[in-house]
């Protein structure tokens, strides 16, 4: 392989300060005067080391500085490879990109190129040729779907990849519909590189073109409710052609007049909008799938992009979900709400739905008298997103495992509890402790998971409790305390030190 020649220059950044070496001159003659006293060898070694000194300072002041300059450049070619870019049209201009790679001039008498590396880029960023000298470019990238336009990650991936042996230079070959990411910022983080993006524009021409820009529909419904679901289509020419519906996968009859499935529909230029209602019957999710055939295959270009979806819950007649792991209490609640005309059904801790969709079939959870850890952290985190996300309705009523007592404090769920689960300092309740003695975990993210289960142990606690952590010192050789056995108060102190500390393995507990 050729080597790459560079030139090493030396400047000064700031020259100005080069006047103050000037100052060598009375710092000499000073010593001389001053320095009598001294040996005629210790003396001027002394001169010397001064001036020397005063150069130094001044070197560094001047800002001594050394470049290497180099006459080559790797040229990083960011293609874009996704679907909205038709095969054919990208390998025009790929060839077209390729000629002006080889006419540029990449080899000198020394026999040093400049070099070429390649970046596919559509839902991912794919890195295809990296600093070759050959200036080819493949035609197709078969590890790329092209379903995304992630320009920005492009344009990252060839900074990241750029030799620091060389200029580099960024060409940009796409048609600028980005689906995802930054390309501004990222193309800002270039210039900031002194890294220059060439852009070779893909420019192409729909004359006749339907786009399905959306099926919108209602987020949520009742059974037996009829929804209206909006089909929004774009055309660049007048088209005709017919709409299909599936629900769930199976088709929807959008007319029944006819031996057709699918409505009929005349497009205008421009944006269209046709509303068709259908019932929906069963609970649960529903997903809609809209497609647009045109009746003339030649009045719409690009048939990838006539399919929008939509998703619809459809929740059953309203009712609510007791979780009661005792029974009793829960039992007596369920038979008064029923006596109000109110569908309630009564489940233990370990009947409650562990999916959002089968948990959003109810209208409100009421959780009778129910510790933390009756749930898995997963089913908390969800209760608490039924609530902020869905608009779910979630009580929690008193008893010796409710609320702090049940350890909810520091849960998922007290975040969205409208009371505070650990009680003022004022308050005179009755002190807990916990001792937590560490020791190294021999299996994959062991420590991590020992870390993390002290942690979720300690913010079950309330704030006058008492805590303290031990773990094996390996400089020590011996156990220590982590965190000293004290009241954990807002707990900041106690989880630092649980998340800073290096687990050992204690020779004896």
């Amino acid at each position: 392989m050729a080597t790459v020649t560079a030139s090493i220059s030396i400047y000064f950044a700031q020259p100005w300060w080069l006047v103050l070496a000037l100052l060598v001159v009375p710092a000499a003659w000073l010593g001389v005067r001053s320095m009598n006293s001294l040996g005629p060898v210790r003396r001027y070694f002394a001169i010397i080391l001064r001036c020397v000194g005063i150069l130094l300072l001044v070197i560094l002041l001047a800002r001594l500085m050394v470049a290497q300059r180099n006459e080559h450049v790797t040229v990083v070619a960011v293609i874009d490879r996704s679907q909205s870019i038709h095969p054919d049209l990208l390998d025009q201009y790929l060839e077209e990109l390729e000629k002006k790679l080889v006419t540029t001039p990449t080899a000198n008498a020394a026999g040093t190129m400049d070099r070429l590396a390649v970046v596919d880029i559509a839902e991912a960023a794919s890195i295809s040729a990296l600093g070759a000298n050959a200036m080819e470019i493949r035609q197709r990238n078969t590890t790329l779907m092209g379903t995304q336009s992630r320009l920005a990650d492009g344009v990252q991936m060839a900074m990241a990849i750029a030799p620091p042996d060389t200029a580099t230079r960024i060409v940009l070959l796409s048609d600028g519909n980005e689906t995802a990411g930054n390309l501004k910022e990222a193309a800002r983080i270039a210039a900031s590189n002194q890294i220059p993006i060439d852009v070779v524009p893909v420019e192409y021409e729909h004359s006749k073109e339907v786009v399905f820009q959306r099926l919108a529909g209602p987020v949520r419904a009742r059974s037996g409710e009829t929804v209206s679901l909006r089909f929004i289509l774009h055309s660049t020419s007048s088209s005709k052609g017919r709409l299909l519906l599936t629900m769930n996968d199976s088709p929807v009859d959008l007319d029944p007049d006819s031996s057709e499935m699918g409505a009929a529909i005349e497009l205008q230029p421009g944006t269209n909008v046709k509303t068709i209602s259908i019932p929906v019957g069963t609970r649960g999710m529903h997903e809609f799938k809209a497609t647009f055939i045109p009746d003339d295959p030649a009045e719409d270009g690009v048939s990838e992009n006539n399919r929008a979806t939509a998703m619809t819950f459809v929740a059953g007649p309203g009712h609510m979900l007791i979780v009661d792991s005792q029974g009793a209490a829960g039992a007596n609640l369920a038979a008064v709400l029923k006596n109000r005309q109110i569908d309630a059904r009564l489940i233990s801790a370990t009947e409650l739905p562990d999916s959002m969709a089968r948990l959003m079939d109810s209208d409100a959870v009421i959780l009778v008298n129910t510790e933390c850890g009756s749930f898995s952290y997963q089913q908390q985190e969800m209760l608490a997103r039924y609530v902020t996300e869905m608009g779910g309705g979630l009580v929690m009523t008193g008893g010796d495992r409710s609320f702090g007592a049940g350890g909810w404090i520091g849960s998922p769920v007290a975040q969205v509890l409208p009371v505070d689960c650990d009680p003022p300092q004022k308050k005179q309740m009755p002190k807990g402790a916990l001792a937590l003695v560490m020791h190294a975990c021999e299996m994959p993210n062991g420590n991590l998971w020992g870390k993390r289960v002290a942690m979720a142990a300690v913010k079950a606690l309330s704030r006058q409790d008492l805590a303290g952590v031990l773990d094996y010192g390996w400089q020590a050789g011996e156990s220590r305390w982590v965190h000293p056995f004290s009241e954990v108060g807002d707990k900041t102190a106690i989880l630092n030190s649980i998340d800073q500390m290096q687990m050992g393995d204690m020779p004896e507990f």
